[in-house]
């Protein structure tokens, strides 16, 4: 129904293999955890920034609150 919110218990499977599709980043990538879900109609739980660090440089991925529109 529109306007809840389910937990998908099920991981996505990978093409290739059939197992648990995991995408790991390099030893040197650190990504901030941010916690949030798009609801059904697009909109995000919360506004989140996500900071993405690789050596000496620093990517922030912005998620705004209302729309769900992700930028840098």
């Amino acid at each position: 129904a529109t306007g809840t919110v389910a937990t998908c218990g099920t991981p996505l499977a990978s093409p290739s293999s059939g197992g648990n599709y995991v995408i790991d980043a390099p030893a040197n990538v650190t990504v901030t955890d941010a916690s949030f879900h798009f609801k059904a109609l697009g909109s995000p739980s919360a506004g989140v920034t996500v900071s993405v660090t690789g050596g000496d440089m620093t990517r922030n991925i912005i998620v705004e609150a209302e729309t769900g529109y992700v930028h840098q």
